[in-house]
């Protein structure tokens, strides 16, 4: 008979509120998987909010770790007797734990995470510490900060983070492993009827953070028949007085209305035309899913948060870059004055409980269970051969298989083409060179064939084929191998009267209106130097050992021939959303100083460096000339 899986949840309370709401929706769908779940609070029943599902085991340490211990009594005034109240609290935690015989402590919100630590240090348990909010502008409580670097440090601790943007800011900090996890985003009840009327709706507590602020300004913008009789409703938390105050400053107060907040959301988004939430930072907005999943079409600020990571780059809602109040008023006007805009948005938005439903997000937490704690033995670096390279990017395989279908070209990829990759894949950043490498060992053959038969697959800029074009335009009698191309980009650029060999492994198309071309799948069948010019596009952060392929390419040049190389550029923060950034279909990720170390090594001279196309993150990628050293 299987043992059973066990693991605790750790939450500080069940109070109103995101992380409550997580930890309740995560301990659901684990028993649902068969785990004995086990809760472990600090604040009594009659804090609860949220209703703890039936079957899952709780156990309340009742405001443990207080400031000044049991402060009715004058002994714990004194630094030894807070001490040891607080020592004699670590062992009640670690006690309740063990108990349990939990694998696992789950513990959401930072300043339990590091009491959980603590009470865990030298213990075999393992600990996942899940941050809630962007780390840089909600710093942890003054009882634990002292020990938070120590506590991420420890062998059983992982770290966990709600969005790409805030996992980056905690590597860097820390100089530590984290993965992205995202919330659990149900569907809207089945009873539920939207029935939308002129309401601009937002819902957050009174505080600067939420930028309530920031829509009333954007909201004052707008012509009275830009408003076209819609007014704004917000929902919370707090003492709204100054912003009342600033409505009326503003001359809007007899269209903005202030509310108590409600737990019937139902109620709240069964009216709602346009949903906003204008924070300066968060962490994964449950309000902002909420109304997305509830079909409202929906703005949000593109904050330091995980609001990109929620709205799949922005395809689920509107997004503005933070306090940028104009961007606001002309993102609300377009959607006012368009109801078909409203429509689609609200229509695509529904589709979120697909992507972050319960057991899409569980597959995920599985993926961190089963993989984080595996012993991983650093790599190489594949360029320099340096040894201290540095754990850099995580992302889970259920991750990367769910980004191929939630991408902007959706791919039904069969899941079978990434059974040689870990429930974790990461990639290491060498400290000589700066190149990024990743474990890989499959053969990812029967990936390329499925990949080059989508249409989607062709980057769209061939900017690199233009440019040696340029440079080559009215030479003649070139030789010219474009190795790893797989199609033929050499059309309409002027260089008809020149020989050019296409090599692939995967070759797909063999016909070409190019008078004067070849295809080999064999590397074999070309001679050793006679080759003028070598373009290598797109193709060494495909490969295994790029090394020896450059070593291999650089045997078929002529001794004055050129080589040219493009690849994207690492730096480029698209890599950290893009699922074609990742194993199996990038294994390297280059930067200006490895590509120019990767030459040299291979018997290479740099000649010169050309920047690349941009997009909205940066400069994209980049090319190198090389000749023989």
């Amino acid at each position: 008979m299987p043992r059973t899986k066990r693991i605790s949840i750790a939450i500080n309370s069940l109070v109103q509120g995101g992380a409550q709401k997580a930890g309740i929706l995560l301990a659901e769908s684990l028993q649902k998987r068969g785990y004995s779940v086990q809760l472990i609070l600090f604040y009594p029943e009659e804090t609860d909010f949220f209703q703890i599902p039936e079957g899952i085991t709780v156990v309340r340490l009742i405001h443990p770790f207080e400031a000044l211990g049991v402060q009715s009594s004058g002994k714990y005034r004194t630094s030894y007797y807070r001490a040891k109240s607080r020592l004699i609290d670590l062992y009640k935690l670690r006690r309740a734990i063990r108990r349990h015989k939990s694998s696992h402590v789950i513990a959401f919100e930072v300043y339990v995470g590091i009491l959980v630590g603590l009470a865990l240090f030298a213990s075999e348990i393992n600990v996942l510490i899940s941050e809630r909010v962007h780390p840089k502008y909600h710093d942890v409580q003054n009882l634990v900060k002292p020990f938070k670097k120590y506590v991420y440090k420890l062998s059983n601790v992982r770290i966990l983070a709600q969005g790409e943007v805030i996992s980056e800011f905690i590597r860097k900090k820390f100089d530590i492993e984290v993965l992205s996890i995202p919330n659990i985003v149900q569907s809207p009840p089945k009873e539920f009827i939207h029935t939308p009327q002129k309401r601009v709706v937002m819902m957050a507590r009174a505080h600067h953070q939420k930028g309530i602020d920031l829509l009333l300004k954007a909201w004052s913008q707008l012509y009275v028949e830009q408003k076209s009789s819609w007014t704004v409703h917000i929902y919370g938390q707090g003492n709204f007085q100054s912003f009342k105050e600033m409505a009326g400053e503003l001359g809007i107060d007899n269209e903005v209305f202030f509310h108590e907040a409600t737990p019937d959301i139902n109620k709240i988004l069964q009216y709602a035309g346009i949903f906003v939430l204008p924070s300066r930072y968060e962490g994964f907005s449950n309000a902002l899913a909420e109304a997305i999943s509830y079909g409202i079409p929906s703005i949000a600020t593109d904050c330091p948060s995980a609001v990109r990571d929620l709205t799949v780059n922005g395809t689920l809602a509107r997004l503005v870059p933070t306090e940028d109040t104009n961007s606001l008023a002309f993102e609300l006007c377009a959607l006012i004055e368009n109801e078909e805009n409203r429509i689609s948005l609200g229509t695509n938005g529904k589709n979120i409980s697909k992507i972050f439903g319960s057991d899409q997000v569980t597959d995920i937490w599985q993926d961190a269970i089963d993989g984080l704690f595996k012993n991983e033995s650093k790599i190489h670096c594949i360029v320099c051969d340096e040894k201290n390279l540095s754990l850099r990017l995580s992302i889970s395989k259920t991750q990367l298989l769910q980004s191929y279908k939630n991408s902007y070209f959706p791919l039904n990829i069969p899941s079978n083409l990434f059974n040689s990759l870990e429930e974790i894949i990461r990639f290491w950043e060498c400290h000589k060179c700066g190149h990024m490498s990743t474990k890989s060992g499959g053969n990812y053959l029967n990936y390329y064939e499925f990949m080059h038969k989508n249409t989607t697959y062709n980057r769209s800029s061939v900017w690199d084929y233009a440019h040696i074009s340029q440079k080559l335009n009215g030479l003649q009698d070139l030789q010219i191998l474009d190795f790893g191309s797989s199609t033929s980009k050499w059309g309409g650029l002027g260089i008809e009267k020149n020989l050019v060999t296409l090599y692939d492994i995967t070759l797909i198309e063999k016909n070409s209106n190019f008078p004067h071309m070849k295809f080999t799948n064999n590397i074999q069948e070309i001679p050793l130097k006679s080759m003028d010019h070598i373009v290598v596009f797109h193709v060494l952060e495909h490969l295994q050992d790029p090394l020896q392929t450059l070593s291999i390419l650089k045997s078929k040049m002529k001794y004055d021939g050129k080589i040219w190389i493009s690849v994207p550029d690492k730096e480029n923060s698209f890599a950290q959303f893009s699922h074609l950034d990742w194993p199996p279909h990038h294994l390297s990720r280059f930067s200006k100083n490895s590509l120019k170390c990767l030459g040299e090594r291979a018997g290479l001279r740099l000649v010169d460096y050309v920047p690349g196309v941009n997009n909205s993150y940066g400069m994209f990628d980049f090319m190198m000339e090389f000749e023989h050293a």
